[in-house]
Protein backbone atom coordinates (compact mmCIF):
# COMPACT_ATOMS: atom_id res chain seq x y z
CA UNK A 1 0.00 0.00 0.00
CA UNK A 2 2.76 2.46 0.96
CA UNK A 3 4.73 1.79 -2.25
CA UNK A 4 1.59 2.25 -4.37
CA UNK A 5 0.85 5.58 -2.64
CA UNK A 6 4.46 6.69 -3.30
CA UNK A 7 4.07 5.80 -6.96
CA UNK A 8 0.89 7.87 -7.15
CA UNK A 9 2.59 10.81 -5.42
CA UNK A 10 5.57 10.57 -7.76
CA UNK A 11 3.27 10.52 -10.78
CA UNK A 12 1.32 13.52 -9.54
CA UNK A 13 4.40 15.44 -8.51
CA UNK A 14 6.15 15.15 -11.86
CA UNK A 15 3.41 14.97 -14.48
CA UNK A 16 0.78 17.57 -13.75
CA UNK A 17 0.99 21.35 -14.17
CA UNK A 18 1.05 23.32 -10.96
CA UNK A 19 -0.70 26.61 -10.30
CA UNK A 20 0.43 27.11 -6.77
CA UNK A 21 -1.59 29.07 -4.29
CA UNK A 22 -0.78 30.30 -0.77
CA UNK A 23 -1.29 26.90 0.88
CA UNK A 24 0.96 25.15 -1.62
CA UNK A 25 3.51 27.90 -1.04
CA UNK A 26 3.34 27.22 2.69
CA UNK A 27 3.82 23.50 2.09
CA UNK A 28 6.79 24.16 -0.21
CA UNK A 29 8.40 26.44 2.36
CA UNK A 30 7.89 23.81 5.06
CA UNK A 31 9.50 21.11 2.92
CA UNK A 32 12.57 23.26 2.25
CA UNK A 33 12.89 24.53 5.80
CA UNK A 34 12.30 21.27 7.63
CA UNK A 35 13.83 18.63 5.38
CA UNK A 36 17.04 17.28 6.81
CA UNK A 37 20.28 17.37 4.84
CA UNK A 38 19.95 13.62 4.42
CA UNK A 39 16.45 14.02 2.96
CA UNK A 40 17.67 16.70 0.57
CA UNK A 41 20.48 14.41 -0.58
CA UNK A 42 17.97 11.60 -1.15
CA UNK A 43 15.98 13.91 -3.40
CA UNK A 44 19.14 15.10 -5.20
CA UNK A 45 20.05 11.47 -5.91
CA UNK A 46 16.53 10.76 -7.16
CA UNK A 47 16.59 13.82 -9.43
CA UNK A 48 20.01 12.90 -10.80
CA UNK A 49 18.97 9.30 -11.48
CA UNK A 50 15.79 10.49 -13.18
CA UNK A 51 17.66 12.98 -15.38
CA UNK A 52 20.22 10.29 -16.27
CA UNK A 53 17.38 8.40 -17.97
CA UNK A 54 17.13 11.02 -20.72
CA UNK A 55 18.56 9.63 -23.95
CA UNK A 56 20.70 12.72 -24.51
CA UNK A 57 22.67 12.16 -21.30
CA UNK A 58 22.14 8.48 -20.57
CA UNK A 59 25.72 7.71 -21.59
CA UNK A 60 27.03 10.05 -18.86
CA UNK A 61 25.29 8.34 -15.97
CA UNK A 62 25.73 4.77 -14.92
CA UNK A 63 22.90 4.01 -12.52
CA UNK A 64 22.16 0.30 -12.27
CA UNK A 65 18.62 -1.06 -12.11
CA UNK A 66 19.26 -2.07 -8.50
CA UNK A 67 20.39 1.45 -7.64
CA UNK A 68 17.38 2.96 -9.43
CA UNK A 69 15.04 0.82 -7.36
CA UNK A 70 16.75 1.73 -4.10
CA UNK A 71 16.91 5.43 -4.98
CA UNK A 72 13.22 5.52 -5.93
CA UNK A 73 12.24 3.65 -2.76
CA UNK A 74 14.28 6.02 -0.57
CA UNK A 75 12.78 9.05 -2.32
CA UNK A 76 9.25 7.70 -1.98
CA UNK A 77 9.71 7.00 1.71
CA UNK A 78 11.25 10.43 2.19
CA UNK A 79 8.32 12.13 0.44
CA UNK A 80 5.81 10.27 2.60
CA UNK A 81 7.75 11.17 5.74
CA UNK A 82 7.86 14.85 4.83
CA UNK A 83 4.16 14.98 3.92
CA UNK A 84 2.77 12.78 6.67
CA UNK A 85 5.07 13.61 9.57
CA UNK A 86 7.16 16.74 9.10
CA UNK A 87 4.79 19.01 7.16
CA UNK A 88 1.47 17.30 7.79
CA UNK A 89 -0.48 20.44 8.73
CA UNK A 90 0.73 22.33 5.67
CA UNK A 91 0.06 19.32 3.43
CA UNK A 92 -3.47 18.94 4.82
CA UNK A 93 -4.23 22.61 4.25
CA UNK A 94 -2.77 22.65 0.74
CA UNK A 95 -4.62 19.50 -0.31
CA UNK A 96 -7.85 20.62 1.34
CA UNK A 97 -7.93 24.10 -0.20
CA UNK A 98 -5.98 23.71 -3.44
CA UNK A 99 -6.20 19.99 -4.19
CA UNK A 100 -3.55 17.31 -4.42
CA UNK A 101 -3.15 17.89 -8.16
CA UNK A 102 -1.85 21.40 -7.44
CA UNK A 103 -0.35 21.10 -3.97
CA UNK A 104 1.89 18.08 -4.48
CA UNK A 105 3.50 18.96 -7.81
CA UNK A 106 3.84 22.62 -6.87
CA UNK A 107 5.45 22.00 -3.51
CA UNK A 108 7.81 19.28 -4.74
CA UNK A 109 8.81 21.37 -7.76
CA UNK A 110 9.92 24.08 -5.35
CA UNK A 111 11.59 21.54 -3.06
CA UNK A 112 13.35 19.95 -6.03
CA UNK A 113 14.60 23.34 -7.16
CA UNK A 114 16.07 24.00 -3.75
CA UNK A 115 17.85 20.64 -3.70
CA UNK A 116 19.26 21.24 -7.17
CA UNK A 117 20.46 24.62 -5.97
CA UNK A 118 22.24 22.80 -3.15
CA UNK A 119 23.77 20.39 -5.64
CA UNK A 120 24.98 23.23 -7.84
CA UNK A 121 26.50 25.17 -4.94
CA UNK A 122 28.90 22.37 -3.99
CA UNK A 123 32.52 23.43 -4.64
CA UNK A 124 33.47 20.66 -7.08
CA UNK A 125 30.29 21.24 -9.10
CA UNK A 126 31.04 24.97 -9.19
CA UNK A 127 34.56 24.31 -10.42
CA UNK A 128 33.22 22.18 -13.24
CA UNK A 129 30.53 24.75 -14.10
CA UNK A 130 33.23 27.44 -14.39
CA UNK A 131 34.69 25.45 -17.29
CA UNK A 132 31.74 26.66 -19.37
CA UNK A 133 32.83 30.28 -19.06
CA UNK A 134 36.47 29.49 -19.81
CA UNK A 135 35.39 27.46 -22.86
CA UNK A 136 33.39 30.29 -24.44
CA UNK A 137 34.75 32.38 -27.31
CA UNK A 138 34.98 35.77 -25.60
CA UNK A 139 35.91 37.53 -28.84
CA UNK A 140 32.70 36.30 -30.50
CA UNK A 141 30.65 37.50 -27.55
CA UNK A 142 32.39 40.86 -27.47
CA UNK A 143 31.91 41.33 -31.20
CA UNK A 144 28.23 40.35 -31.07
CA UNK A 145 27.24 42.38 -28.03
CA UNK A 146 29.75 45.21 -27.62
CA UNK A 147 27.25 47.87 -28.70
CA UNK A 148 24.99 46.87 -25.78
CA UNK A 149 27.65 46.71 -23.08
CA UNK A 150 29.44 49.77 -21.75
CA UNK A 151 33.19 49.45 -22.02
CA UNK A 152 35.00 48.67 -18.80
CA UNK A 153 36.88 51.71 -17.60
CA UNK A 154 40.35 51.07 -16.36
CA UNK A 155 42.03 53.31 -13.86
CA UNK A 156 45.32 54.84 -14.82
CA UNK A 157 47.98 55.39 -12.25
CA UNK A 158 49.69 58.78 -12.08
Amino acid sequence: MKIRFCAILSFLAFSLPANAGPFTDDLAKCLVAKASEEQKIIFMRFTFAAMAEHPAVKDLGNVSETQKGAIAKDAGNMMVSLLVDTCRHEAEQAIKYEGARVALPGSFEYFGGSTIEGLMSQDDVGKFMSKLQSSMDKNALTEAFSKYVAPVKTQTTK
